[in-house]
């Protein structure tokens, strides 16, 4: 059985939110995923709080390190408390270029930095929650000062979701470790990749949370439980600018946090995994065909980037990346989707009309979800362009959810 999140358009702006996100929950989608890249993500996930009244809404996801995780903390708290709960907090940290020469900001060793990103978030929202001291100290952030003044206090909802955008394997193994969730990559949502690339690493982090299945912020006693997401940098230049390297030795160490171990445990009870497939479905085979063309032409782009191309080498086809770098520096955007044959699409786009689609993606993931344990599994899924077509695509979220 699949939750089902709403997609939303890269260029869907803060003028139109409200109502994409209206007509999701009106759909009976569970949940909406809001984009941080051409529009803010935290302003994009308040409006469509503000408009719905049962629909949880997510950044999916939001780029952590040229904000502060006292200003992401603020605001997640603002929108847990707006909302009566519904707000899911995912995170990711882009690639070293951007964070370095599109946001000016300070890109570390990612999975470390990222590690403790969410520890302090966790060890922050403890202290709104009750007013115990902020003590966080860590390699990358420190948090030791939080007058009364300028705590927002205790909300309804304190346990605010935290998600964790991840593609390499010890990104990948702190998400399982660290997180409630992970967002899975659209080049990572074939079954095969979900099976033999990223549960692995996840069953990995799991263990290493403990075996009681919590994992606070600051280890067993909050002073610096050593972890294996080391902190020394990523193993090569591509994993150290993809966001995905970090080391994976015993020598890095959580932040301490001398207070919200208290009541900062994360219950393993329940791991999400949001699988974000590049869907190709319609009203009809015609519609079907030319979403699985435009599927094509973003894929072959997605693939030019080498952090994604571990899915390449997982089905054989290693050397398609390379060649799609040298045609994205090329500037020759046309020749991306024409490299990609249509035996690589149907790994990665599955497609079927509204009243096929549910079935289709049974079909694909249902051995995952039935042998899914603990870990309940939420797929996205695209909104219709045109609204006359709710109705149908309705249908098949319903189809979905009974699956």
């Amino acid at each position: 059985m699949f939750e089902v999140y709403a997609s939303t358009p890269e260029n869907l702006g803060p003028e139109s939110i409200a109502a994409h996100a209206q007509r999701a929950e009106a759909m009976g989608c569970d949940g909406l995923h809001v984009p941080d890249a051409l529009h803010d993500g935290l302003l994009l996930a308040a409006l469509a709080l503000n408009a719905t009244r049962t629909l949880r809404v997510g950044t999916g996801v939001l780029v952590a390190f040229p904000r502060s995780p006292m200003t992401v903390a603020v605001a997640a708290w603002d929108l847990q408390r707006l909302s009566g709960g519904r707000f899911e907090l995912g995170i990711g940290t882009q690639v070293k270029a951007n964070i370095e020469e599109r946001y000016s900001a300070r890109w570390d060793s990612p999975v470390p930095q990222l590690r403790e990103y969410m520890q302090s978030l966790r060890a922050i929202f403890h202290s709104f929650q009750t007013g115990a001291p902020l003590r966080f100290e860590g390699a990358h952030y420190q948090f030791t000062r939080l007058q009364p003044f300028f705590n927002p206090g205790p909300i309804d909802h304190p346990a605010i979701p935290i998600f964790c955008g991840a593609v390499g394997p010890d990104m990948t193994r702190m998400a399982g470790r660290i997180a409630d969730g992970l967002i899975a990559h659209p080049t990572q949502s074939p079954p095969e990749c979900i099976r033999e690339l990223c549960l692995p690493a996840l069953r990995a982090g799991f263990e290493r949370g403990g075996k009681d299945g919590k994992d606070g912020p600051g280890g067993k006693d909050g002073k610096g439980a050593k972890d294996g997401e080391g902190g020394k940098g990523g193993k090569n230049r591509k994993d150290r600018e993809s966001g995905e390297g970090g080391g994976d030795g015993e020598d890095g160490k959580d932040g301490k946090d001398r207070e919200s171990r208290k009541g900062g445990g994360k219950s393993r009870a329940a791991f999400h995994l949001l699988l974000s497939p590049l869907l190709a479905t319609g009203p009809d085979d015609a519609a079907v065909a030319a979403e699985w063309e435009k599927q094509r032409n973003l894929l072959g782009f997605l693939f030019s980037t080498p952090a994604y191309w571990r899915s390449l080498e997982l089905f054989g086809w290693r050397d398609l990346g390379p060649r799609l770098r040298e045609l994205s520096r090329a500037g020759d955007w046309r020749a991306l989707g024409e490299a990609l044959s249509d035996d690589m699409l149907e790994k990665f786009v599955p497609r079927g009309a509204y009243g096929d689609i549910a079935a289709v993606l049974r079909a694909r993931y249902g051995e995952l979800i039935q042998r899914g344990g603990k870990t309940r599994y939420r797929i996205a899924f695209p909104l219709p362009a045109n609204p006359a077509l709710d109705k149908q695509a309705g249908k098949a979220i319903a189809q979905l959810k009974g699956c």
